[in-house]
């Protein structure tokens, strides 16, 4: 449609958004978010995937950082920590009560270790695949996956779909 933003925009939008939120948050609690691969990296990547999970679902978040990544290629352990800190954002936006919650469970997260806060950390290691056996987790999206959600993703209006509201998700377990 002539004059409707891009669905993509309005990821921009919203992760400029809660990125900029993830600033004052964590400046209340003297900790800078815009730091790279240590835990001001960590909590601000595992925010605006928490908090774009709370308005699109924990799904739409997921292939919105993948498509961060895979638009913005990084070293591979940079991708994997990202990656893997955007996961844990949107498990905890599931049980966050608000933003400042959400950042709060992240804090803890972060300091249990759940986080990765560390770019040498054991889990951002690329791990050796034998193609005869590879079944890709979760987290992974190759090259056409990723192609033919691009395609589909340039034909849709996510604010149509969701009525621009947030999405109230069910904690696991419930």
């Amino acid at each position: 449609m002539i004059g409707m933003p891009h669905p993509i925009d309005n990821f921009e939008k919203d992760r400029d958004k809660y990125r900029k939120l993830a600033q004052e948050l964590g400046a209340k609690r003297g900790i800078n978010t815009e730091t790279h691969n240590d835990i001001g990296d960590a909590l601000r990547h595992s925010f605006v995937s928490g908090m774009l999970a709370r308005k699109y679902t924990g799904i739409i978040s997921n292939l919105a950082g993948q498509y961060h990544e895979f638009t913005h290629p990084n070293p591979i352990r940079e991708r994997n920590m990202d990656i893997w800190n955007n996961k844990v954002g949107i498990e905890k936006s599931a049980i966050a009560k608000d933003a400042s919650d959400l950042f709060d469970l992240l804090v803890k997260a972060a300091d249990s270790g759940e986080l990765i806060t560390d770019i040498n950390d054991p889990r951002t290691e690329p791990k050796p695949v034998n193609k005869e056996e590879f079944i890709p987790d979760e987290t992974v999206l190759d090259h056409m996956v990723m192609e033919k959600f691009l395609q589909k993703l340039e034909n849709l209006n996510l604010d149509e779909i969701f009525n621009n509201k947030p999405i109230q998700q069910t904690p696991k377990g419930n």
